[in-house]
């Protein structure tokens, strides 16, 4: 009987629509690998453990402050600012591939 785990870190990811995706996708994974008589008898484990207690050594990311919105904003304001800078060097590239252009028909 096959055993799969699946580890979410608690209230912090996956909402428990999201998590209903990697059970089923693991088992019908096993079941094509190991035959589909195989997929009425596996087994989906979800462990979830609490925020404090994925410590290795070291405190844990601060999670919250990850997934917070002031953090989205802070994304999304880094992705324009990138954006804008490849918009720019793109517009140099073409410049410069145009006056090259033109010095050799000229």
């Amino acid at each position: 009987m096959p055993v799969i785990t699946v580890q979410f870190i608690r209230d912090v990811v996956a909402t428990l629509e999201q998590k209903r995706d990697p059970v089923t996708r693991p088992v019908s994974t096993v079941a094509g690998i190991a035959g589909g008589a195989t997929r009425s008898f596996a087994c989906c484990l979800i462990d979830e453990p609490g925020q404090l207690e994925c410590i290795a050594g070291v405190p844990p990311t601060d999670l919250l402050c990850l997934t917070s919105e002031k953090r989205a904003d802070v994304t999304r304001r880094l992705h324009e600012l990138v954006r804008s800078a490849i918009a720019q060097m793109r517009q140099g590239r073409d410049r410069n591939a145009n006056a090259m252009r033109r010095s050799v028909v000229t």
